[in-house]
């Protein structure tokens, strides 16, 4: 019986079609790769190293800005000095580099960042806060849309600014600063829209024989829809020189006139937040780093001092609240990672588990911060220690994706239905570049790199992980350590019936 077996020509030219279709393919793509140069891609799930300085990159912080565009500020050493930096991602991509401060004598973390409702950007920074003792001149700059400004002088000294902002433009600026041998207090600025109004006491410190009150940082400070700002901060009271108790206090405007709102005695300030409905909460924590330490979350009505709420936080550190948006979002860390969770009516979601580092060390401090886009995503900035240097991190995941429960908190482990392997970075790469991959549950793993051909070129990792978020460097070098030559490779994550597939550029 005769069958339609095509002839050994024709199937010799119907492989060469296809490997020509495929070349070309390949090409398209390998083109589209470099002329991207070293810009990076960001989207939904992926986890992006937004500093690339081989000095540390520390203390992350996160804005949108009114054409949707997510900024991330951080603060970095450069030529022996500490400057801040930027980047914001439009549309996928991410930008290039922005100097925003140049010869910063000290690393401080005392730098804030806020945006008006016209859209301009401001941050504000310390000069000389390395010690307390010697306070220096606080400094202020916006961005327009097109350019930033020449800093002005908010104060000749002061320590921890804080901002926020209102429906009008306008733009509050707080700080901590001591008079003539008093204090110190807190003290604030108004821009209207057009101009600094005069320095005023929000909180003053006192001092009465053996007796003082006096108010400490960091400070933070929210805005909300009704216009009114609020303020948080910490008192010490100390009786001949010795602490006697430590109280979480806020301070909010109106009437003309600022109210104290006592929030919690013996315990320390994380940070404030509103949300759409103009409701304030307050995230804050019995003293840091020491066994059985409790978070909580209040709420208030926002207009006034009428308690509303309160809940109890997961066990972690460095929490930190979203900003005007339709559900409070919540991110921290707890040893080597970092959680998110949001508010759903009443009740506080699941944690979400958006990072886990399997370097660093339990002490180290990933500092999350995150912000709400127009699209109900959340965005996470962190700083992580990547060998033996601190990076600054960020991704982005859906609200949708948080689970809702009935009471209490609770947290699952296997959240994630399937392994992630994220885009590396930098791509293209001549050096060497960073492949994260993601587990949901205890896996064993397979992570390796093949030529088009469909050669094995090298092996990442063979063996079993725990759940959690990894980091692999590859050098662009074969298992024999022999470079390879430019061009595109497959980096392929297996993980039980699991198979993700990955482009990677190797540019020499």
């Amino acid at each position: 019986m005769r069958t339609n077996t095509p002839a050994p020509k024709a199937m010799k030219l119907e492989a060469l079609k296809f490997a020509i279709v495929n070349t070309i393919l390949e090409l398209l793509v390998l083109t589209v790769f470099l002329s991207l140069g070293n810009r990076l891609c960001a989207q939904t799930g992926q986890i992006i190293r937004i500093s690339d300085d081989p000095n540390d990159d520390v203390n992350p912080q996160i804005i949108v800005d009114n054409e949707d565009r997510i900024w991330i500020f951080w603060e970095s050493e450069r030529s022996g000095t500490w400057n801040i930096y930027a980047r914001y991602v439009e549309r996928g991509m991410i930008s290039d580099l922005t100097t925003i401060t140049r010869n910063t004598p000290e690393k401080s973390g005392h730098y804030a960042v806020t945006i008006d409702s016209k859209g301009d950007i401001w941050v504000a920074w310390c000069l000389n806060t390395y010690e307390p003792q010697e306070p220096g001149a606080i400094l202020i700059k916006k961005y327009d849309g097109f350019q930033w400004s020449t800093p002005d002088t908010i104060c000749c000294f002061g320590f921890y600014p804080a901002m926020c902002s209102g429906i009008d433009s306008s733009v509050w600026i707080f700080w901590r600063s001591g008079v003539d041998g008093e204090g110190p207090h807190i003290w604030t600025r108004y821009y209207d829209g057009s101009s600094w109004g005069d320095s005023t006491i929000v909180l003053y410190g006192t001092f009465a024989g053996v007796y003082y009150e006096f108010y400490d940082g960091p400070l933070k400070a929210t805005g909300t829809q009704s216009n009114i700002p609020w303020v948080l901060c910490m008192a010490h009271g100390h009786v001949s020189g010795n602490i006697d108790w430590d109280t979480v206090t806020a301070a909010f405007y109106q009437d003309t006139c600022w109210s104290k709102v006592k929030v919690a005695s013996g315990y320390q300030p994380y940070d404030i937040g509103t949300d759409n409905s103009g409701q304030i909460y307050i995230a804050y924590t019995s003293y840091c780093d020491t066994a059985g330490i409790k978070n909580y979350l209040k709420s208030y009505s926002g207009s006034t001092e009428e308690f509303v709420k309160k809940w109890t936080l997961e066990k972690g550190r460095d929490f930190s609240l979203s900003d005007n948006s339709d559900n409070l979002a919540i991110t921290w860390s707890y040893h080597n990672s970092v959680f998110a969770q949001i508010m759903m009516d009443t009740l506080l979601s699941k944690p979400k588990l958006i990072y886990a580092d399997s370097v660093s060390t339990i002490s180290y401090r990933q500092k999350p911060v995150l912000v709400l886009d127009n699209l109900s995503n959340i965005w996470i900035a962190w700083q992580a220690l990547v060998d033996d240097e601190k990076d600054i991190f960020v991704t982005s995941i859906p609200c949708t994706t948080f689970t809702a429960v009935s009471s209490g908190i609770s947290f699952s482990s296997n959240q994630f239905l399937s392994p992630r392997l994220f885009q590396n970075y930098p791509n293209p790469f001549n050096a060497s570049t960073i492949i994260c991959y993601e587990l949901s549950q205890p896996s064993f793993v397979i992570l390796e790199i093949y030529n088009l051909l469909g050669q094995r070129v090298r092996t990442l990792v063979n063996e079993r992980k725990l759940p959690g978020i990894y980091r692999v460097s590859w050098n662009g070098c074969d298992n024999k350590g022999k470079q390879l030559t430019s061009g595109l490779y497959l980096c392929r994550l297996q993980v039980e019936g699991f198979i993700k597939l990955g482009k990677v550029v190797f540019q020499r």
